[in-house]
């Protein structure tokens, strides 16, 4: 348990940091021609830490992906929701911990469901 707490919160916590560059990066968009570049740069990397983390954990490419892009989508979708808050970083983080205390405690019943969605979204 704790190996997979020190494999997860830190991606988790980077993943977030790169997300807060891309919105930072957002504001930057109509001055700096590069700055939607950067975005998509910091957005792929936040996802590829989660990805690489869960499939660390045992997952398979197909649920690491699912679950690293969930967890990518919403937590960019909230701080995107709470700009402008002054501790929005704080709530983001918060709400990434919650996300991925499945993935702490029960990783093989998580990757289960997960798979359980992915096969029937497209089909096994």
């Amino acid at each position: 348990m704790l190996i997979r707490v020190a494999v997860v919160l830190p991606a988790l916590f980077a993943s977030i940091l790169f997300q807060e560059i891309a919105l930072r990066l957002r504001a930057q968009e109509r001055s700096a021609w590069w700055a939607s570049n950067g975005r998509d740069v910091a957005n792929a990397l936040a996802l590829a830490l989660l990805l690489f983390a869960i499939r660390w954990l045992g997952a398979s490419w197909d649920v690491a992906l699912l679950l690293g892009a969930t967890i990518t989508l919403a937590l960019t979708a909230l701080a995107r929701a709470l700009l402008g808050m002054e501790r929005r970083i704080w709530v983001v983080a918060a709400v990434g911990i919650v996300l991925v205390l499945p993935l702490l405690f029960w990783p093989q019943r998580t990757f289960e469901q997960a798979l359980a969605v992915v096969d029937w979204l497209y089909g096994s």
